[in-house]
């Protein structure tokens, strides 16, 4: 992969920014940085087969596989720093992908550490409690939360978002704006 970028033109950026390299490679050329990642940065895990068991997609004439919503949800619940958080990332793919997430397989890859999830699903439920309805009862369950109940007030009645942060940061990947988010705040 270095061969690779560096016949494309890119160099390595770690003169221009100092990144840690046990997990990570980062290249750039003019504007454009590629990273090329084989672990996750804390070192719980290493990229595997499961990460190329993604959807296909076409862009501008090339076919590509993206990596699993569940390996990406995975991934962002390790990044809660002070200065970067991936939660909004994780937030959006919930309420974009969650419906049709393999839950089993994200609890097996998380393991001892699904209190992580589980605390993302808890904030999720008071964002959107409306669509955290629609996540499987046995998620809930298994990772002793409490579920949504039907009572909770409906997303569309709600600007919860706007509560955490006033700037546009939960956009769900859907294009589908959760109900009663202004996102101009």
């Amino acid at each position: 992969m270095l061969r690779i970028l560096a016949e494309s033109g890119l160099e390595d950026y770690y003169d221009q920014q100092p990144y840690e390299r046990h997990w990570i490679y980062r290249s750039y050329k003019d504007e454009i940085i590629v990273d090329v990642i084989w672990a996750m940065a804390n070192r719980r895990a290493v990229v595997d087969e499961g990460w190329f068991q993604g959807p296909q997609v076409d862009c501008g004439g090339e076919r590509f596989r993206l990596v699993p919503a569940e390996e990406t949800l995975w991934s962002k619940l390790y990044v809660l720093q002070r200065d970067r958080c991936d939660w909004p990332d994780g937030l959006s793919l919930i309420y974009s992908q969650g419906r049709d997430m393999d839950w089993h397989r994200l609890l097996e890859r998380l393991n001892e550490d699904a209190p992580l999830l589980s605390a993302m699903l808890s904030v999720f439920g008071w964002l959107c409690p409306g669509r955290a309805q629609e996540l499987p009862a046995w998620l809930w369950n298994e990772l002793g939360s409490r579920h949504p109940q039907s009572d909770t007030q409906p997303d569309g009645e709600s600007n919860r978002a706007s509560l955490l942060d006033s700037r546009p940061w939960f956009t769900p990947a859907d294009g589908e704006q959760p109900a009663g988010e202004n996102q101009t705040n």
